[in-house]
């Protein structure tokens, strides 16, 4: 009897984690994928700001 309680006990832990890390993995990828665009993306706008700063002090300059 107790042994079918710690088999069960066991399965559902097992059920639990293993739906758990269907969840957790592919949104952790997706987090990370993310992140990585919107460093990207935050580079790219910075480049773009620097980029016309110094457009902008050559125009006066002139």
């Amino acid at each position: 009897m107790v042994t079918e309680v710690v088999t069960a006990q066991e399965r559902m832990f097992d059920d639990f984690y293993r739906k758990l890390d269907a969840t957790y993995y592919p949104l952790n990828n997706n987090i990370g994928w993310f992140r990585k665009f919107m460093e990207e993306l935050e580079l790219e706008v910075d480049h773009a700001i620097i980029q016309r700063q110094q457009e902008h002090t050559e125009e006066k300059k002139a």
